[in-house]
Protein backbone atom coordinates (compact mmCIF):
# COMPACT_ATOMS: atom_id res chain seq x y z
CA UNK A 1 0.00 0.00 0.00
CA UNK A 2 2.87 2.29 0.90
CA UNK A 3 3.90 2.31 -2.93
CA UNK A 4 0.57 3.67 -3.85
CA UNK A 5 0.62 7.20 -1.65
CA UNK A 6 -0.13 10.11 -4.04
CA UNK A 7 3.45 12.23 -5.20
CA UNK A 8 1.71 15.00 -3.91
CA UNK A 9 1.10 13.68 -0.64
CA UNK A 10 4.42 12.12 -0.74
CA UNK A 11 5.98 15.52 -0.71
CA UNK A 12 4.02 17.40 1.66
CA UNK A 13 4.92 14.67 3.75
CA UNK A 14 8.70 15.17 3.43
CA UNK A 15 8.49 18.78 4.06
CA UNK A 16 8.52 20.73 7.37
CA UNK A 17 5.14 21.27 8.76
CA UNK A 18 5.39 24.32 8.93
CA UNK A 19 6.37 27.34 6.15
CA UNK A 20 9.97 27.99 6.68
CA UNK A 21 9.63 31.69 6.60
CA UNK A 22 10.90 32.90 9.66
CA UNK A 23 14.34 32.20 8.95
CA UNK A 24 13.71 33.67 5.53
CA UNK A 25 12.82 36.56 6.73
CA UNK A 26 15.25 36.99 9.60
CA UNK A 27 18.54 36.71 7.25
CA UNK A 28 16.47 39.56 4.74
CA UNK A 29 16.00 41.84 7.37
CA UNK A 30 19.28 41.13 9.04
CA UNK A 31 20.87 41.93 5.33
CA UNK A 32 18.82 45.17 4.83
CA UNK A 33 19.47 46.27 8.33
CA UNK A 34 22.89 46.40 7.74
CA UNK A 35 22.61 48.44 4.20
CA UNK A 36 20.89 50.85 5.97
CA UNK A 37 22.93 50.70 8.89
CA UNK A 38 25.87 51.11 6.31
CA UNK A 39 24.16 54.44 4.40
CA UNK A 40 23.11 55.67 8.02
CA UNK A 41 27.46 56.15 9.16
CA UNK A 42 28.84 56.61 5.64
CA UNK A 43 28.34 60.40 5.46
CA UNK A 44 28.67 61.49 9.12
CA UNK A 45 31.36 58.64 10.73
CA UNK A 46 32.89 56.81 7.57
CA UNK A 47 33.27 60.43 5.52
CA UNK A 48 32.81 62.70 8.17
CA UNK A 49 30.82 64.96 5.81
CA UNK A 50 27.32 66.26 5.48
CA UNK A 51 24.38 65.55 4.41
CA UNK A 52 24.01 68.11 1.35
CA UNK A 53 27.97 66.97 0.09
CA UNK A 54 27.47 64.12 -2.51
CA UNK A 55 30.83 64.12 -4.18
CA UNK A 56 32.02 61.19 -2.70
CA UNK A 57 31.80 57.62 -4.66
CA UNK A 58 31.87 55.49 -2.14
CA UNK A 59 28.71 57.19 -0.36
CA UNK A 60 26.82 57.56 -4.41
CA UNK A 61 27.23 53.82 -3.43
CA UNK A 62 26.16 52.91 -0.82
CA UNK A 63 23.19 55.82 -0.05
CA UNK A 64 20.01 54.37 0.58
CA UNK A 65 18.69 57.66 -1.51
CA UNK A 66 19.93 57.29 -4.57
CA UNK A 67 19.22 55.30 -7.49
CA UNK A 68 20.99 52.55 -9.33
CA UNK A 69 23.49 51.32 -6.45
CA UNK A 70 23.90 48.48 -3.72
CA UNK A 71 20.21 49.19 -1.68
CA UNK A 72 18.48 49.72 -4.66
CA UNK A 73 19.83 46.64 -6.04
CA UNK A 74 19.14 44.70 -3.00
CA UNK A 75 15.70 46.02 -2.90
CA UNK A 76 14.81 44.90 -6.13
CA UNK A 77 16.28 41.71 -5.68
CA UNK A 78 14.03 40.94 -3.23
CA UNK A 79 10.82 42.04 -4.39
CA UNK A 80 11.93 40.55 -7.89
CA UNK A 81 12.47 37.33 -5.70
CA UNK A 82 8.93 37.61 -3.93
CA UNK A 83 7.48 37.61 -7.43
CA UNK A 84 9.67 34.64 -9.10
CA UNK A 85 8.36 32.24 -6.15
CA UNK A 86 4.59 33.94 -6.19
CA UNK A 87 4.86 32.29 -9.83
CA UNK A 88 5.96 29.34 -8.55
CA UNK A 89 3.52 28.64 -6.02
CA UNK A 90 0.77 29.77 -8.67
CA UNK A 91 2.14 26.99 -11.60
CA UNK A 92 2.10 24.36 -8.04
CA UNK A 93 -1.32 25.02 -7.46
CA UNK A 94 -2.67 25.14 -11.14
CA UNK A 95 -0.80 21.36 -11.56
CA UNK A 96 -2.97 20.40 -8.60
CA UNK A 97 -6.08 21.25 -9.91
CA UNK A 98 -6.38 24.03 -7.13
CA UNK A 99 -9.01 27.18 -6.94
CA UNK A 100 -7.67 30.43 -7.46
CA UNK A 101 -4.54 29.35 -8.67
CA UNK A 102 -4.44 32.65 -11.39
CA UNK A 103 -4.22 34.96 -7.67
CA UNK A 104 -0.66 34.20 -6.87
CA UNK A 105 -0.20 35.49 -10.91
CA UNK A 106 -1.23 38.91 -10.43
CA UNK A 107 0.67 39.02 -7.47
CA UNK A 108 3.77 37.98 -8.69
CA UNK A 109 2.96 40.96 -11.11
CA UNK A 110 2.47 43.23 -8.72
CA UNK A 111 5.78 42.58 -7.27
CA UNK A 112 7.65 42.33 -10.31
CA UNK A 113 6.44 45.84 -11.30
CA UNK A 114 7.13 46.84 -8.24
CA UNK A 115 11.20 45.59 -8.54
CA UNK A 116 10.97 47.18 -11.85
CA UNK A 117 10.35 50.43 -9.95
CA UNK A 118 13.24 49.83 -7.56
CA UNK A 119 15.74 49.45 -10.17
CA UNK A 120 14.42 52.33 -12.36
CA UNK A 121 13.01 54.80 -9.64
CA UNK A 122 9.76 54.67 -12.59
CA UNK A 123 7.57 56.32 -9.70
CA UNK A 124 9.75 59.36 -9.75
CA UNK A 125 9.15 59.68 -13.19
CA UNK A 126 5.30 60.53 -11.94
CA UNK A 127 6.34 63.66 -11.71
CA UNK A 128 7.12 64.30 -15.30
CA UNK A 129 3.90 62.78 -16.25
CA UNK A 130 1.58 64.69 -13.79
CA UNK A 131 3.04 68.06 -14.90
CA UNK A 132 2.25 67.04 -18.70
CA UNK A 133 -1.59 66.00 -17.10
CA UNK A 134 -2.02 68.53 -15.09
CA UNK A 135 0.65 71.30 -14.83
CA UNK A 136 2.88 72.47 -11.78
CA UNK A 137 1.85 70.59 -8.47
CA UNK A 138 1.88 71.82 -5.33
CA UNK A 139 4.45 70.03 -3.83
CA UNK A 140 7.36 71.12 -5.79
CA UNK A 141 10.59 68.68 -4.64
CA UNK A 142 7.76 65.87 -4.01
CA UNK A 143 5.80 66.33 -7.20
CA UNK A 144 5.62 61.77 -7.62
CA UNK A 145 3.19 61.58 -3.99
CA UNK A 146 0.47 63.76 -6.18
CA UNK A 147 0.26 60.40 -8.30
CA UNK A 148 2.08 58.10 -5.88
CA UNK A 149 -0.35 57.72 -3.16
CA UNK A 150 -3.36 56.90 -5.81
CA UNK A 151 -0.90 54.51 -7.12
CA UNK A 152 -0.28 53.26 -3.41
CA UNK A 153 -4.15 52.71 -2.48
CA UNK A 154 -4.37 51.12 -5.89
CA UNK A 155 -1.63 48.48 -4.90
CA UNK A 156 -3.45 47.40 -2.02
CA UNK A 157 -6.95 47.35 -2.94
CA UNK A 158 -5.33 45.06 -5.75
CA UNK A 159 -3.78 43.24 -2.63
CA UNK A 160 -6.72 42.65 -0.49
CA UNK A 161 -8.57 41.68 -3.54
CA UNK A 162 -6.07 38.97 -4.53
CA UNK A 163 -5.59 37.58 -1.31
CA UNK A 164 -9.18 36.81 -0.71
CA UNK A 165 -9.94 33.48 0.63
CA UNK A 166 -6.06 32.21 0.20
CA UNK A 167 -4.28 30.40 3.06
CA UNK A 168 -3.80 32.63 6.26
CA UNK A 169 -0.25 32.74 6.84
CA UNK A 170 1.03 33.86 3.15
CA UNK A 171 -2.00 36.26 3.32
CA UNK A 172 -1.36 37.39 6.54
CA UNK A 173 2.64 37.95 5.65
CA UNK A 174 1.05 40.00 2.09
CA UNK A 175 -1.00 42.33 4.49
CA UNK A 176 1.97 43.11 6.73
CA UNK A 177 4.84 43.61 4.37
CA UNK A 178 2.84 45.88 2.14
CA UNK A 179 2.03 48.02 4.98
CA UNK A 180 5.19 47.72 5.69
CA UNK A 181 7.00 48.97 2.73
CA UNK A 182 4.07 51.80 1.89
CA UNK A 183 4.39 53.30 5.36
CA UNK A 184 8.06 54.00 4.39
CA UNK A 185 7.43 54.85 0.82
CA UNK A 186 4.77 56.68 1.31
CA UNK A 187 4.13 57.77 4.50
CA UNK A 188 7.51 58.73 5.24
CA UNK A 189 7.91 60.24 1.95
CA UNK A 190 4.78 62.37 3.07
CA UNK A 191 6.22 63.62 6.21
CA UNK A 192 9.65 64.60 4.74
CA UNK A 193 7.76 66.83 2.60
CA UNK A 194 5.32 67.98 5.36
CA UNK A 195 8.21 69.10 7.68
CA UNK A 196 10.77 69.96 5.06
CA UNK A 197 10.45 73.83 5.88
CA UNK A 198 10.65 73.00 9.72
CA UNK A 199 13.22 70.93 10.08
CA UNK A 200 16.39 72.79 7.71
CA UNK A 201 15.61 71.63 4.32
CA UNK A 202 15.93 68.91 2.04
CA UNK A 203 19.36 67.95 3.09
CA UNK A 204 19.47 69.12 6.90
CA UNK A 205 20.03 65.81 9.94
CA UNK A 206 16.68 65.33 10.48
CA UNK A 207 15.54 64.91 6.45
CA UNK A 208 19.05 62.90 6.87
CA UNK A 209 17.60 60.27 9.24
CA UNK A 210 13.68 60.60 7.61
CA UNK A 211 14.94 59.10 4.50
CA UNK A 212 17.01 56.24 6.40
CA UNK A 213 14.03 55.45 8.24
CA UNK A 214 11.95 55.36 5.18
CA UNK A 215 14.06 53.35 3.57
CA UNK A 216 14.35 50.46 6.24
CA UNK A 217 11.05 50.10 6.21
CA UNK A 218 10.97 49.39 2.27
CA UNK A 219 13.11 47.23 2.48
CA UNK A 220 11.68 45.48 5.88
CA UNK A 221 8.12 45.34 4.33
CA UNK A 222 10.09 43.62 1.12
CA UNK A 223 11.54 40.96 3.57
CA UNK A 224 8.01 40.08 4.86
CA UNK A 225 6.55 40.01 1.37
CA UNK A 226 9.37 37.48 0.58
CA UNK A 227 8.62 35.45 3.45
CA UNK A 228 4.93 35.74 2.16
CA UNK A 229 5.84 34.41 -0.92
CA UNK A 230 8.10 31.37 0.25
CA UNK A 231 4.96 30.59 2.76
CA UNK A 232 2.93 30.39 -0.75
CA UNK A 233 4.89 28.01 -2.18
CA UNK A 234 5.36 25.78 0.64
CA UNK A 235 1.52 25.80 0.71
CA UNK A 236 1.55 25.05 -3.27
CA UNK A 237 4.21 22.24 -2.81
CA UNK A 238 2.15 20.47 0.50
CA UNK A 239 -1.06 20.71 -1.37
CA UNK A 240 -2.83 22.64 1.84
CA UNK A 241 -2.04 19.12 3.91
CA UNK A 242 0.14 20.90 6.10
CA UNK A 243 -1.37 23.90 7.70
CA UNK A 244 0.38 24.68 11.05
CA UNK A 245 1.20 28.27 10.90
CA UNK A 246 4.41 28.77 13.17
Amino acid sequence: MSDTIEPSRRTADHLPRAAPWKPVWLGLSTISVLVVLISTLMTPVILGTFPEDRSSTLRNYFEVDNEGNLPAWWNSFMLLSAATLLFYAAALWKWAGRKRWWRWSGLGLMFAAMSLDEATRLHERLARLYRILLGEAPLEHYTWLMLGVPVAVGAVVFLLAMVYGMPRLPRNLLIAGLAVFFSGAVGVEALQVLTMDYIGGQYSWPHFALWHIEELLEKLGSSLLVAAAVAALHDGMTGGHNRAEA
